[in-house]
């Protein structure tokens, strides 16, 4: 019993002597204990990828619009010129108080007289058309407004002088081709002030804006040297119809071509002027502003 008794007791020894080293005695081992968390954060000099700066948009460059043709020297037709009242038939000058004509302010017919503003003090010598005046040449078309002065300033409102094109002679516009805004320097032709609606089952189509179109050299205006403020558009506008019936306008203001079919369904309008009617190889005598 005593032998048996030593020999359990070296072999409790030698277990105890081997789990101290190792290291596995539970009554020495230490228990680590969990870390609280810590919130990751930047160096000072660092910026969250939540606002860093996005990289600069491209801005795409304008496209030079290439132009292949350009209008020359305008051709008139003696036959094709027209003489407008004026404000200023009188002496030279308009009569006072500021009235108007009414033999050539008749609303009812779309033949209007009003280069004054609405309160019938200030006239507005620029949009009194004195004249206007058609021609041609193999390629194009040319047109000219002549109004009885030049603009001295432009003012805050934008500045019209347009043509009216009835292709089926029925009084109501086909086309409006519009020089708009163009400035006293613009004495060279250019798109970049011509605009043309087509009228089309009582809808109107922007069909040529500032030298967009589908032909990139449709339509040009300019300033004359002298007072005229010119038009040049080809056959191809008008799908190459060359007989209808033609008057010109000058207008001061927000334009909507809508508007002008016709005029008279809208209430009174100043700061406005046209001519009447002319037949460009077609007689336009049936309408009921032809120049008589």
């Amino acid at each position: 019993m005593k032998v048996h008794l030593t020999t359990l007791a070296g072999i409790a020894l030698l277990l105890c002597l081997t789990l101290q080293a190792c290291g596995a005695s539970p009554a020495t081992q230490a228990v680590s204990s969990p870390q609280p968390m810590v919130p990751a954060t930047l160096p000072a000099d660092a910026t969250s990828t939540s606002t860093l700066p996005l990289p600069p948009t491209s801005v795409p460059t304008p496209t030079l619009i290439q132009h292949l043709t350009q209008p020359g020297t305008p051709s008139y037709i003696g036959t094709q010129m027209l003489h407008d009242c004026t404000m200023t038939d009188t002496m030279g000058a308009p009569i006072q108080p500021l009235k108007l004509n009414p033999v050539c302010d008749l609303w009812a017919i779309n033949f209007i007289e009003r280069p004054v503003t609405s309160d019938l003090n200030t006239y507005i010598p620029y949009l009194d058309i004195q004249e206007a005046q058609f021609g041609a040449n193999i390629n194009w078309i040319f047109a000219r407004i002549h109004p009885v002065d030049v603009v001295p300033s432009q003012g805050n409102s934008d500045l019209n002088y347009f043509l009216e094109l009835d292709l089926n002679l029925d009084g109501l516009s086909d086309f409006i081709i519009a020089a708009q805004n163009l400035d006293m320097s613009d004495v060279f032709w250019t798109t970049a002030k011509a605009r043309a609606w087509r009228f089309v089952d009582g809808g109107v189509n922007l069909v040529f804006d500032q030298g967009v179109g589908v032909d990139l050299d449709l339509v040009w205006v300019r300033r004359a040297l002298t007072k005229d403020i010119e038009f040049a558009f080809k056959p191809a506008l008008l799908d190459g119809d060359t007989s209808f019936a033609w008057w010109a306008w000058a207008y001061q203001g927000a334009f909507d071509p809508a508007q002008f079919i016709p005029l008279n369904t809208l209430p009174d309008v100043y700061q406005i002027d046209n001519t009447c009617a002319l037949g460009f190889n077609s007689n336009a005598s049936d309408l009921s502003n032809h120049c008589r």
